[in-house]
């Protein structure tokens, strides 16, 4: 199991890499990019919405937002401050979004290469560990 998780932090720290390298010709980073991505999916999403879909603290969140609105990608409603996107971020997503799945998927590519029995045996224990708890919490 441990092999398991050294294997998917592996993976995602050069997930990590490579999206930031990919993203860094479009001038944002893999934080703005997930929360443009939110917003895009999501206009009018609160901050509390976005933190929970990318894992991101408040903090960190105000943060990012306050840099793609200052980037021209999102407005902030001066209302409600819940961000919108502009056509600049609509056209950075557009542009950007392929690039960024294709290295990701070259990268799991790579991945599953290099440690593919390892990493079918773990997620298999995984799978089975799980099983096993649900089954205890069921006859509980």
């Amino acid at each position: 199991m441990t092999e398991l998780f050294t294997l998917i932090g592996k993976l995602y720290r050069k997930a990590e890499r490579v999206q930031g390298r990919a993203l860094a010709r479009y001038g944002v980073t893999p934080k703005q990019f997930a929360v443009l991505q939110i917003v895009a999916y999501a206009p009018g999403a609160s901050r509390t919405m976005i933190k929970d879909k990318t894992g991101l603290s408040r903090t960190t969140v105000c943060d990012v937002l306050g840099d793609l609105a200052a980037k021209g990608l999102i407005y902030l409603r001066d209302d409600v401050k819940f961000p919108y996107l502009t056509e600049d971020g609509r056209d950075l997503l557009d542009n950007a979004s392929p690039y960024v799945a294709a290295l990701e998927f070259s990268v799991v590519e790579a991945a599953a290469v290099e440690g593919a029995d390892s990493a079918v045996h773990g997620l298999n224990c995984l799978i089975s560990a799980v099983r096993t708890a649900q089954k205890k919490k069921g006859k509980s």
